[in-house]
């Protein structure tokens, strides 16, 4: 209850929740148990996540252009873009889609 209230819910059923995974020693699988919940959440919203990797950061421009071709090619309603640097590229970008968002 006082983790609920440190975040700011008003849900009853996280408390319970989260006792029932102490009592039975799962709180090893909340990760797991949180993965699976976006990922039905992401189905159910029709949102598409894409990792977004580039030689340097990009432009508010460039990821709005991104998400753009990226509806238009999946279909999506949104786009959940997580963009990385890695300065090991030469130039340019690496798109990944179609993944569990772990």
């Amino acid at each position: 209850a006082e983790i609920s209230k440190m975040m700011g819910l008003e849900s009853t059923v996280l408390p319970v929740f989260f006792r029932f995974l102490a009592k039975k020693q799962r709180f090893n699988g909340l990760g797991m148990i949180a993965d699976y919940y976006m990922e039905e959440l992401y189905k159910e919203q029709n949102i598409v996540p894409i990792r977004v990797t580039s030689a340097q950061t990009l432009t508010d421009d460039q990821k709005k252009s991104i998400r753009s071709k990226m509806k238009k090619i999946t279909g999506a309603a949104d786009i959940k873009l997580v963009s990385t640097v890695n300065a090991d590229l030469l130039g340019g970008f690496k798109v990944e889609y179609n993944f569990l968002d772990a």
